[in-house]
């Protein structure tokens, strides 16, 4: 049985019906359109989709969106949260085979995040080195993939935290993840988990590692804690990761974390996806800064 290769499903779950999260969704997708995402690669045909009971207020229409209704089988997050919901889209056998995104509904695509996109993971038992991380797994290991058919997952991680895996954003196969879904629909979460970590340690397979530096997190209206993060970026990523892992094209490797106040400097060109971190309880359409370089 032959499969459908070239889709590439781009989700954002939506957990409730309020005005706010419908236009967090509607600037992900603009965004994504911005980027020219569906224009871009010929061999593969991308497609936005919405995880949610919730279509009020998207514009499905505008930008194409599907929704997709919960499924009746679906987790139930108890105390963990409703971003657990994303692991009833990596047990969905209904795209296998396709390339999957999901991107946290507070989590925006920058410029370059394009390349992140269509290199996500290789297929099933692949080891093509086109891939970030593939080539730094040793010969073993690749000889495993192939022989055992394992499937991989890319995990957004956060620098911050020592690299600790986030549900930032998300790439996998379709169909390759349903052993992390039933593990979690029958045991539920004891070790009581971030969502990535459970993710990590549940999967059946190869978790391949980010670009360093590539994911990262905008406090909204607190100027002074952005800041203060650009001696960290200096001594985290700067010093322990680059020149080998700098991508910043359009940048320089030695550029500060982030800018404010300057000529044509903004945030620093290695973060492809921000986070926008809205716990000191300002809306990011109250942030001027998030308002023209994020969103």
């Amino acid at each position: 049985m032959e499969f459908d290769t070239n889709q590439v499903n781009i989700f954002v779950v939506r957990t409730d019906d309020s005005p706010e999260s419908a236009q967090k969704v509607n600037d992900i997708f603009l965004r994504l359109e911005q980027l020219r995402i569906k224009h871009l690669n010929p061999v593969e045909t991308v497609n936005f989709k919405v995880y949610t009971p919730y279509a009020e207020g998207i514009k499905s229409d505008l930008y194409d969106i599907e929704i997709v209704p919960y499924n009746d089988m679906g987790v139930d997050p108890k105390d963990d949260g409703e971003n657990f919901r994303k692991l009833d889209l990596l047990g969905n056998p209904d795209y296998a085979e396709h390339k999957m995104l999901i991107i946290d509904i507070d989590t925006m695509p920058r410029e370059l995040a394009q390349e992140s996109i269509f290199k996500s993971v290789p297929h099933i038992g692949e080891t093509s080195t086109d891939h970030h991380g593939v080539d730094e797994l040793d010969a073993a290991t690749r000889d495993m993939i192939k022989e055992k058919n394992l499937p991989y997952i890319r995990i957004s991680s956060d620098w911050m935290n020592d690299n600790a895996p986030t549900d930032d954003v998300i790439m996998f196969m379709g169909g390759t993840g349903h052993k992390v879904y039933a593990e979690y629909y029958t045991n539920g979460n004891p070790d009581n988990l971030t969502l990535g970590a459970f993710i990590t340690k549940n999967w059946k397979g190869v978790v391949l590692n980010m670009v360093p530096g590539i994911f990262s997190t905008y406090f909204v209206g607190d100027e002074e804690r952005n800041t203060s993060i650009n001696d960290a970026w200096a001594s985290d990523v700067v010093e322990r990761y680059f020149p080998k892992y700098y991508e910043g094209y359009g940048g320089d490797e030695n550029d500060k974390y982030i800018y404010f106040g300057h000529e044509y400097k903004t945030l620093n060109f290695q973060v492809k996806w921000v986070k926008l971190d809205e716990s000191k309880g300002i809306s990011r359409q109250y942030d001027l800064y998030a308002k023209c370089w994020f969103l």
